[in-house]
């Protein structure tokens, strides 16, 4: 699937979507995204263990993506490849194949390609709200 197909089905139709590594530090590019995403009609879902408890653009902190309990449309990770050990395990256990979406900074081709094999829609070297403003703006 393309971005523009990515784009249009979930990001300029009010999608769903996991920010993994969301952190309530407004100078991170994580929060950025949380708050980019809500204002443009995206249901979002901020997972960070270490904020359980808090929210975010009025979004509860979850623990893992299994803690969501709703089906999500794409995960979009903002950690670093050295804090995603168990990611995939957690995306493994879905019961269904969002997208996973890695954001700048966030690429990890050898997990990359783990995904893709195991049936995966991956998403790298895009910036999700670059990728949301550039297709959405002209339906907005």
């Amino acid at each position: 699937m393309d971005l523009a197909k990515i784009a249009e089905e979930y990001l300029c139709s009010g999608g769903s979507v996991a920010v993994i590594g969301a952190s309530t530090k407004n100078e991170r590019t994580s929060f950025r995204i949380v708050e980019f995403l809500k204002e443009h009609g995206v249901t979002v879902f901020p997972v960070n263990p270490s904020y359980v408890g808090q929210e975010i653009a009025g979004c509860p902190f979850y623990s893992s993506i299994n803690d969501i309990g709703k089906k999500l449309d794409i995960i979009d990770i903002v950690v670093s490849p050295k804090f995603q050990g168990e990611i995939e395990e957690d995306l493994i256990n879905l019961n269904y194949k969002p997208i996973v979406w890695f954001q700048p900074g966030a690429e990890n081709p050898e997990l990359e390609k783990d995904l893709s094999e195991k049936g995966f829609t991956v998403v790298s070297d895009a910036c999700i709200m670059v990728v949301q403003d550039l297709y959405c703006s002209e339906l907005e």
